[in-house]
């Protein structure tokens, strides 16, 4: 289905408004925009091809933008009721002017989602994920992946789910397994993850990565911190991830002539946390210290990776790429 716009209050969608618990979505798509500006609290479950589906969607994806006050994904607006998505994706730009955004669902309940993905950006306030916003009841996730870039005014922010909250008593029913996110998150919040932004003490991730260039508020995640497995806290927080940051580098050149001679330095980057310390390997100073001296390879001494360096003129100051 192909269209310009598609608009309404709540369960709306851009082929099905609502798909009840019997029905089947099979090799569809749509690139219409789908927009509810309705003002309400009660409004919600837009999505770009579904509203709300509580039956099974296989094989289908909508490219079209999704916007509105609440509850907007890419693709559903919310998976509920034992229902299940599987091999479909979004590629339009999601935006909810206030909780719940997903690049592809919006609200994973009781459901559960295999084979799919997500590239669109995801804009939100509260609970907003790469590929779902919000994960809960007893519900799956399993080899999917989102390079979506997510923006969030507040908290609950994830690479691919803003936050898992399960049932009490039913552990590792809430699950994220053998998925990948990339991309990027912007956000103010407290509560964020490369995989999810927020893990209670029932809810599982396993098998689980984030691309290498994944960044969080313009910063890179040290290697080791992954942010793959999280600790759970008494059914509470992630635990943050290490942020790089650029500002806090310090580097001590050994003294050598200017001339094409490689030369040692010390390399200290500042965490969350602590401070780590990482050799420099071999840097080639150039006559002209404006001129970019090279892209170094750093041998950690604490983690097992590396990491680019840009040199620009070590008096005034350098930065990690």
């Amino acid at each position: 289905m192909t269209g310009s716009s598609v608009s309404g209050a709540s369960n709306v969608g851009g082929l099905i408004g609502n798909q009840n618990v019997l029905g089947t979505t099979v090799n569809c798509y749509t690139k219409t925009n789908v927009i509810s500006e309705k003002d309400s609290i009660l409004n919600g479950n837009i999505g770009g091809l579904i509203g709300i589906a509580s039956g099974s969607v296989i094989y289908c994806y909508a490219s079209g933008n999704v916007k509105g006050k609440r509850c907007c994904g890419g693709l559903l607006g919310s998976l509920e009721g034992m229902a299940t998505a599987n091999n479909c994706y979004a590629t339009g730009d999601v935006i909810s002017s206030d909780d719940l955004a997903g690049g592809l669902i919006e609200y994973l309940y009781d459901g559960s989602l295999a084979n799919s993905c997500s590239t669109g950006k995801v804009q939100g306030d509260i609970y907003v994920g790469g590929l779902v916003g919000k994960q809960g009841g007893l519900s799956g996730i399993s080899n999917c992946y989102s390079s979506s870039n997510v923006t969030a005014a507040s908290d609950y922010v994830g690479g691919l789910v803003g936050a898992q909250i399960s049932p009490p008593y039913f552990q590792n029913f809430n699950s994220i397994s053998n998925c990948y996110a990339g991309g990027s998150i912007e956000t103010k919040g407290e509560h964020f993850g490369a995989i999810s932004g927020y893990l209670d003490e029932e809810s599982s991730i396993s098998k689980c990565y984030r691309y290498n260039d994944f960044t969080i508020n313009g910063n890179k995640i040290l290697e080791d911190d992954k942010n793959s497995t999280p600790d759970k806290i008494n059914g509470g927080i992630i635990t943050e991830p290490k942020l790089v940051q650029a500002p806090n580098v310090n580097i001590t050149l050994s003294e050598t002539e200017n001339t094409d001679q490689p030369v040692v330095v010390q390399l200290e980057i500042m965490s969350n946390n602590e401070i780590k310390k990482f050799s420099y390997v071999k840097v080639v100073q150039k006559i002209n210290p404006s001129n970019i001296i090279s892209n170094g390879h750093i041998t950690p001494a604490d983690y097992n990776t590396d990491i680019n360096l840009l040199l620009s003129d070590f008096d005034q100051y350098s930065e990690l790429t």
